[in-house]
């Protein structure tokens, strides 16, 4: 059981964030009412998440954000290591279904009924360049934007079942060890690749290739191979690219050499 000093400290959480967010989007939008605001919801993964964290220091946590006042701000986080309440958690995961977030850091705005009308994320430029990215983002926020917002999050509901399905039958492939199989897993949606999405497709095949055949290395290594050639225009992947190449190619831990 817990200690009472723990749940006392976890109790809080329930109901505020950090200063001046909400956790709960129920409470949010009886606020959002009261206060005729819209609403900003973070979804976050606040302490593993390098954008979120980004996105936090250059524009949440300074005085010029901090002194909006066109929303209720709700922030729904994921983290790994910090504990949250079982009933938040749940509330997060629901809403996250609900709306078709894939990725983090993700800001959806709605009206004070909750209606989403907008989705955005990480933004360069600070306060002065985020502010009036929201502020035009507003002008959503009528009858054709919320049903347009509602169009996308149906086309994204699709998607993410499609991603659900195809991580399904990757992971079956792999427990199997059949290499044939992940290579067709992973080519689905990827035809016609070129560039940097080429590069990683191929990356892919190299690091799977190893976890599910690791005799035979040489053809990650050709995998690899194929991953530096696409990314050609891009100087930092080549090089990211070629240490990790290199480095499969001498680790004795990525089993022997193939034939």
């Amino acid at each position: 059981m817990r200690p009472l000093l723990a749940l006392l400290l976890l109790a809080p959480l329930a109901a505020l964030g950090a200063e001046g967010w909400l956790t709960d989007f129920e409470a949010a939008k009886k606020q959002a009412a009261a206060e005729k605001k819209d609403i900003l919801v973070d979804f976050t993964g606040s302490d593993w998440c390098g954008w979120c964290i980004k996105l936090d220091k250059e524009v949440f946590s300074t005085e010029a954000f901090k002194a909006q006042k066109d929303f209720v701000l709700v922030a729904l986080d994921f983290p790994r290591r910090k504990e949250m309440p079982a009933d938040q958690k749940a509330r997060n995961e629901a809403l996250m279904r609900q709306w078709g977030v894939r990725g983090f850091p993700t800001i959806i705005l709605t009206n004070a009924k909750g209606e989403p009308y907008a989705r955005t994320g990480y933004q360069p430029g600070g306060p002065e360049k985020y502010l009036p990215h929201l502020a035009e983002l507003r002008r959503q926020n009528n009858p054709a934007g919320i049903k347009a917002f509602g169009d996308e999050q149906a086309k994204m509901a699709v998607a993410a079942a499609k991603d659900a399905e195809r991580a399904a039958k990757l992971k079956a492939a792999i427990d199997s060890r059949d290499f044939a199989a992940v290579e067709k897993v992973l080519e689905e949606g990827s035809a016609g690749a070129t560039g940097d999405r080429l590069a990683m497709l191929n990356f892919q095949k190299a690091m799977l290739s190893i976890r599910v055949n690791p005799e035979k290395r040489e053809r990650a290594l050709g995998f690899m191979d194929k991953a530096i050639a696409a990314s050609s225009a891009n100087p930092d992947g080549v090089k990211r690219l070629k240490e990790i190449r290199a480095k499969m190619e001498s680790d004795p831990d990525l089993g022997p050499k193939g034939k």
